[in-house]
C-alpha cells in the first residue's frame, strides 16, 4: 500500500509540474525561480554553515576529527552524541531544504530564459 500511495503521488508531482511549466508565462517562471534561488540563499548559506559549527563542536568533544572533515560531513553522523543529536540535525535538515530551493529555483529560471523571446 506504501509504494502505491509513493508511485501515485510521484506520478502526480510530475504531471503537475509539467502542467505548471506549461502554463505560466515565461516571466512568471523566472520570477518565481530567482524568488526561489535568493530565498534558498538566505537559507541554505547560515544554517550549512550553523551545521557545520556545530558538528564540529559536538566531534571535537568525542575525539580529534579527521582530516578535511567538512568535506563528507554525513560520514560522521554516527558520532554524534545522542543528547545533541537534534541540535546539530535541525540546521542540517534547514540547510538541505535551501540547497533543494537553490536547485528548484535554478532550474525554473533556466526554463523561464529558455522560453522566453530571448532563448534558443
Amino acid at each position: 500500500m506504501y509504494e502505491l500511495a509513493l508511485v501515485t503521488t510521484l506520478v502526480l508531482l510530475l504531471v503537475g509540474t509539467a502542467a505548471l511549466l506549461f502554463w505560466l508565462a515565461w516571466s512568471s517562471l523566472l520570477v518565481i525561480g530567482l524568488v526561489l534561488t535568493v530565498l534558498g540563499l538566505l537559507v541554505g548559506v547560515p544554517t550549512g554553515m550553523l551545521y557545520h559549527v556545530r558538528l564540529r563542536a559536538v566531534l571535537a568533544a568525542t575525539g580529534p576529527l579527521p582530516a578535511r572533515w567538512w568535506l563528507h560531513p554525513t560520514s560522521l553522523h554516527d558520532r554524534i552524541v545522542p543528547a545533541r543529536r537534534t541540535w546539530v540535525m535541525l540546521p542540517f535538515y534547514a540547510g538541505a531544504a535551501g540547497f533543494m530551493a537553490i536547485l528548484i529555483g535554478c532550474g525554473l529560471t533556466v526554463v523561464g530564459i529558455w522560453r522566453s523571446p530571448f532563448g534558443p
